[in-house]
């Protein structure tokens, strides 16, 4: 009984920190940060920026299905409001044009990628569209080709080497928020995340700033095949720069999702003092 006890009190305590329970795809038992918990976003409200067809389904997917989970309203824009055909599979209906699109209207605007050309590579509205966001200090994001935007808009640095209007090849597994089992408090920081520890958990509220304003935000970069080969390397998949966040393609869409996540609850819990 003391030993159920005890074990029940931790619980208790996880709970009190902002976690929640859940069964993982095994049936095992795991915890979900406050962040992604269902109602943590509600009132945030989220635009996905896609170029039209050839838009990358599983980052547009993911992204707004981790989102939408958590409570946020996700909404869709393209250069058209006419129904675009993902690049694998599926399609939607954008639900506002680039051109009308209000950037006050949003706590978030995310790029994701595509295949073919042009995308949103040189497309003023959407370049626009990321340089308002940021000047206003909202969550601004990018995955794949959706970091060019970011490029074009001065938030992030262009990545040498990469392809005029898109970035680098996607490679690399995901990238999961915070430190990794068994790192210290020192590699954590030094890590490609910026979030010391899983979005969402106590003690990271109100730590979402503003890009700073010397120079512009770090950036996902693509790891090479000689880091790949490197199993001491961690690669920088995902970045989360205080409110830009990054990531290489559709492998790291989960950590990007979560990163997203975890901006929107800590700029609320700010705003809310």
């Amino acid at each position: 009984m003391r030993v159920k006890s005890i074990a029940l009190l931790a619980l208790s305590a996880l709970m009190a920190a902002g976690l929640g329970c859940a069964r993982d795809e095994e049936g095992g038992v795991g915890f979900i940060p406050r962040s992604l918990r269902a109602n943590a976003l509600d009132g945030r409200s989220v635009l996905i920026v896609i170029p039209g067809d050839g838009y990358r389904d599983e980052e547009a997917y993911v992204t707004r299905d981790t989102l939408a989970a958590a409570g946020a309203a996700v909404s869709f824009a393209a250069p058209t409001t006419q129904e675009a055909k993902a690049a694998i599979m599926g399609s939607l209906t954008p639900d506002v044009a680039l051109s009308a699109v209000s950037v006050e209207d949003y706590d978030a605007v995310v790029f994701v990628g595509w295949q073919g050309e042009p995308g949103l590579a040189g497309n003023e509205a959407a370049t626009a569209l990321a340089e308002a966001a940021g000047a206003a200090g909202k969550v601004v994001a990018g995955i794949d080709q959706g970091i060019s935007v970011l490029e074009a808009s001065g938030l992030v640095e262009p990545l040498e080497g990469a392809a005029e209007g898109g970035s680098a090849p996607t490679t690399g597994e995901a990238s999961s928020p915070g430190a990794e089992e068994g790192e210290t408090a020192e590699e954590s920081a030094e890590s490609a995340v910026t979030v010391e520890s899983a979005p969402g958990a106590e003690g990271d509220e109100g730590e979402a700033a503003a890009v700073s304003a010397i120079g512009s935000a770090r950036r996902a970069v693509p790891p090479t095949p000689e880091e790949l080969a490197d199993e001491d390397h961690e690669p920088e998949t995902v970045v989360r720069d205080g409110s830009i966040i990054t990531a290489v393609g559709p492998r790291d869409a989960g950590g990007f999702a979560q990163h997203i996540s975890a901006a929107l609850a800590e700029a609320a819990a700010q705003n809310a003092k």
